[in-house]
């Protein structure tokens, strides 16, 4: 940091971890510590640092770099479901939208997947990380809500949006990320039969789709046994939560990484 003039220090925690250290003395000790390797010639700026440190504490781990990217305030809300140009009720929040671009290990150097995209609210999430999107949508209707969402937010991007059916993927052995977050009913009558039946199919097309390794999050009804269905198509289990949204709905959310 011996080019910058000045830099800032803030430290975050997830939960309530490690809650008996105060931020605010750390950022000041810590400051103090690089003002003084410094020698001096780099001053202390809260309201535009050349550099930003960061401390973040985690349950088991404690974890101490520069901060490369930072969220505006407020960009979460300015993007909600019923302020985008085209809404559909039942869109994903985008933060949730933002949690599933994320798990996929969607990347700049490779292209993120949607095959259930709706109005493109995962999709979206990908294109203003600087991915490469594809949404994939049955109904022509999602299709151009997805293109109009993109348009609005993200103009400049890389994304291809198309009338395509999930059950038969045009990709193989070419895609690295999958995010999506397919359509559901609560039918007690089937008790999701049908819902299973359509994520059975989806994950064998998931896994012709994906590269070894490549990776899939997907969210979905808590009673549907996701990990067991992944598992009938060479999926391995990294991770399988339950994400509570309001009293009536609990949803998984799994990633799985092809064998």
């Amino acid at each position: 940091m011996s080019n910058q003039k000045s830099f800032l220090v803030r430290v975050y925690r997830i939960g309530k971890a490690h809650s008996k250290y105060d931020s605010m003395d750390l950022e000041v000790a810590i400051g103090k510590k690089i003002w003084d390797k410094m020698k001096g010639i780099c001053k202390v700026d809260t309201k535009n640092p050349g550099i930003t440190f960061v401390l973040l504490f985690t349950q088991d781990e404690l974890l101490f770099g520069e901060e490369i990217y930072a969220r505006k305030k407020g960009s979460f809300n300015s993007r909600r479901a019923d302020r985008r140009p085209y809404f559909k009720p039942g869109t994903l929040e985008p933060r949730f939208a933002r949690l599933m671009a994320n798990l996929s290990k969607a990347s700049t150097q490779n292209f993120l997947l949607d095959p259930f995209c709706g109005p493109g609210g995962i999709i979206l999430e990908g294109a203003l990380m600087n991915c490469s999107v594809v949404g994939l949508d049955i109904d022509k209707r999602m299709v151009y809500g997805s293109i109009r969402n993109l348009a609005h937010y993200k103009p400049n991007s890389q994304y291809y949006v198309f009338v395509s059916d999930a059950r038969k993927l045009p990709f193989h052995n070419n895609v690295h990320s999958i995010a999506t977050d397919p359509p559901y009913g609560r039918a007690t009558s089937t008790y999701g039969k049908e819902v299973e039946d359509l994520l059975d199919i989806f994950f064998s097309e998931a896994s012709n789709a994906l590269v070894k390794g490549g990776t899939l999050a997907i969210g979905m009804l808590d009673e549907i046994p996701l990990e067991d269905i992944a598992k009938e198509h060479n999926f391995n289990l990294s991770i399988f939560e339950k994400i509570y949204i309001h009293k009536s709905l609990t949803r998984r959310v799994g990633v799985f990484v092809k064998k």
